[in-house]
């Protein structure tokens, strides 16, 4: 199923909980149910635009859009986040008015048993979305998947205070739960807000570079003497690479490709996405040798030293790595 057939199911499913809520909250006057409901509404708001930007992501990159329409994902993260912000602050605002105005709270064990149906509905929606957001590297089904979730983590705990208030009668823990609920709304959103914008300047993320990293140390070739300078960018579900890798000097131009289609062949079969890689081979130097494992090298100036294993400090640097006597980078 594609990105975007498997996010409009998830907006038919997300209008119908919405719905259902804000009839729950019409027949029970709660501001607890009210934040839930209005939160279900902002879901389907950011799944409408999530729908959209699935759409113009899968478009094929023009000469307009070199890199594709890939970013439009974290924009439509951004817009969800602010969505959120703005459901938080009304459901603060009116459980405030509705607590000066002493509404009476209407509760019955079928309400209580249909928002439990709810939140795990909710819930359930969430973990699959965001299996498959993971899956398939798609920003905005993975943001979709964790706001469904939260979702059923807000149900469960405006069902317990519920729950509280309807065997107690004390129906001053709405209020309070409406609030703090509005609260939880809004740290989400700016949660989702600063995530969108890190992904939008294109911050770098570690845990991909450190990924990368090992697999090209795990599948490293006696001819790949070292790599530096490597940044990656995401763009959507893709992810662009550029790195520039230290090559023996005497290599013609089709054993330069080979190498180089190789190591693209690497990391585009180890990773569950489409990744583009722009590399720039450098020409090996004399002070190489003491690090190169290349065997049966007729230029070689000095003997093989240690090896340098390539990490996070030494492959995102722009120089080729030089070396050293610290033992800590191998032997």
């Amino acid at each position: 199923m594609s990105n975007f057939r498997f996010q409009f199911y998830i907006l038919i499913a997300g209008l119908g909980v919405a719905a259902f809520k804000f009839y729950l909250y019409y027949t029970t006057k709660s501001n607890a149910i009210f934040s839930d409901a209005l939160e279900s509404l902002v879901n389907v708001s950011a799944n409408t635009i999530t729908l959209y930007s699935l759409y113009l992501s899968a478009k094929p990159r023009d000469k307009t859009h070199p890199y594709g329409h890939g970013k439009i994902e974290f924009l439509a993260a951004g817009i969800e986040g602010g969505l959120l912000f703005a459901a938080g602050v009304i459901t603060m605002v009116k459980s405030g008015i509705d607590y000066l105005n002493q509404n009476e709270l209407k509760l019955s064990s079928i309400t209580l048993g249909a928002l439990l149906g709810l939140g795990f509905a909710n819930y359930a929606l969430g973990i699959y979305s965001e299996r498959k957001g993971k899956k398939n590297q798609s920003p905005a089904l993975l943001s979709s998947g964790q706001h469904l979730k939260g979702d059923g983590y807000t149900t469960l705990g405006i069902l317990i205070s519920l729950v509280i208030a309807y065997f107690t009668k004390w129906q001053w823990i709405d209020t309070v739960i409406g609030i703090a609920a509005g609260m939880y709304i809004i740290y989400q959103g700016i949660k989702v807000m600063k995530t969108s914008i890190l992904d939008i300047l294109g911050t770098a993320d570690e845990a991909i570079l450190d990924k990368v990293i090992r697999h090209l140390q795990k599948c490293r070739k006696n001819a790949w003497i070292d790599i530096h300078n490597l940044r990656i960018l995401k763009f959507g579900a893709e992810y662009h690479l550029d790195a520039h890798v230290t090559l023996p000097y005497y290599y013609t131009n089709q054993e330069v490709h080979n190498e180089m289609k190789e190591m693209h062949q690497f990391i585009n079969q180890h990773f569950n996405s489409n990744v583009e890689l722009f590399i720039h081979p450098d020409p090996c130097e004399p002070f190489c040798c003491e690090y190169c494992h290349l065997e049966n090298c007729d230029i070689r100036s000095s003997v093989f030293k240690q090896t340098i294993e390539w990490t996070l400090d030494n492959v995102l640097k722009d120089e080729k790595h030089a070396p050293t006597e610290d033992k800590s980078l191998g032997k």
